[in-house]
């Protein structure tokens, strides 16, 4: 009889939810989020102790090649828990504190893991996932995933066919590719796709400018062109500029050419060829200061030449001397919002060339394979 009144006593305290009536009762429950912490709501409706974590059985990732910086990598996890599983997490190593909860599908767990949402202080690196399971005692377990992707700082990727020599970027986001084959070819390409490609001259392209009414290239035979947005070639044979085109600037309307024997070439979309009658040789492209001064590296001198109607004059030949820029500049010159001409020399010096000819060396590098590149903010 008294087994059978504490029996009953049990049974009414369940029934009533008035919780615990000895040492080894358990609490009621009806739901998730109702029980102490290490412990989870039983399908009966109370809560239990559990103190194992959950497996994870797989986990992969996958990102449409090329994986780009602003892309999405696509994560599926297979995680089990013997008692109830809380959330499934997934996070990159870009931040692990940033986590991304992974929805529950017919075979496991899944999400999208926004790439742009993430810092990358990189041009390319490999990315890891690591996924997270938790149940709803709060035990956890962390699997990294062994498919790492790797993700670039990659738009699109353009096969040309052949080497290419010289790119130029217009603001709408077009790339105009000089291709090394014969004959020339000028392509367009917009988003990874050929727009157009247009013949020019015969040798392969090694420079290209663009300019406010056309498109310019600059040839190994020494001929340059100007081609119109659509792929037209606007001045027919084209300027004859005598040998090789080494770099190239343009200024509105007119485009200029330095070749390898030294020359300098104006020319407008019309035709019209103005040549410089120069003999010293050209070793980088033309760039052009505010003023329209021309300025380009001729072995160890800078030199600065200004178009006139008639042809170019030589600002810096005997007074003032050119300057000397070290011992010989082979990349790009660079030229600053107060016309300061920067150069990097053969033997490493950076130097810093006023627009009346006074050079300062600003530092001393062990490299000498890149020119400079100016910012924005200078």
């Amino acid at each position: 009889m008294r087994k059978n009144a504490v029996l009953l006593a049990f049974t009414l305290a369940a029934a009533l939810g008035l919780g615990a009536c000895g040492p080894d009762s358990k609490q009621a429950c009806s739901g998730p989020g109702q029980c102490p912490a290490g412990q989870f709501c039983a399908a009966e409706g109370i809560c239990w102790a559990d103190t194992y974590p959950p497996a994870i059985d797989s986990v992969t990732v996958a990102c449409a090649a090329p994986c780009a910086r602003d892309g999405v990598i696509t994560v599926t996890a297979v995680a089990r828990d013997e008692s109830r599983l809380a959330e499934v997490r997934a996070s990159l190593d870009l931040d692990p504190a940033k986590t991304v909860v992974l929805a529950k599908t017919a075979t496991g767990y899944g999400g999208q893991l926004q790439l742009a949402q993430w810092p990358f202080p990189a041009f390319e690196r490999k990315v890891s996932v690591t996924v997270v399971a938790k149940d709803e005692a709060g035990n956890t377990k962390a699997q990294v995933a062994t498919d790492a992707a790797t993700v670039a700082r990659v738009k699109w990727v353009y096969e040309a066919g052949a080497n290419v020599a010289s790119v130029a970027v217009a603001d709408d986001g077009a790339v105009y590719l000089g291709v090394l084959r014969s004959p020339s070819q000028l392509v367009k390409v917009m988003n990874g796709t050929k727009a157009w490609d247009a013949t020019v001259g015969t040798l392969g392209v090694s420079a290209v400018a663009i300019g406010t009414s056309a498109i310019w290239t600059g040839n190994q035979d020494g001929k340059v062109f100007a081609v119109s947005s659509d792929g037209v070639v606007l001045n027919g044979a084209g300027c004859n500029a005598g040998s090789a085109v080494v770099g190239m600037a343009v200024s509105g309307d007119t485009a200029l050419a330095a070749t390898s024997n030294g020359g300098v070439y104006a020319s407008d979309s019309k035709g019209a060829c103005i040549s410089s009658a120069l003999t010293k040789r050209s070793d980088t492209a033309a760039v052009l200061s505010r003023t329209g001064d021309v300025f380009l590296a001729s072995q160890n001198i800078l030199r600065s030449l200004t178009l006139q109607a008639s042809g170019f004059l030589e600002n810096w030949f005997v007074s003032p001397p050119a300057p000397v820029i070290g011992q010989g500049v082979q990349v790009p010159v660079a030229v600053d919002a107060t016309d300061g001409i920067w150069t990097l020399s053969t033997d490493g010096k950076l130097n810093r060339t006023t627009a009346a000819g006074a050079t300062a060396t600003v530092k001393t590098t062990s490299w000498s394979d890149a020119g400079p590149v100016l910012l924005s903010d200078g």
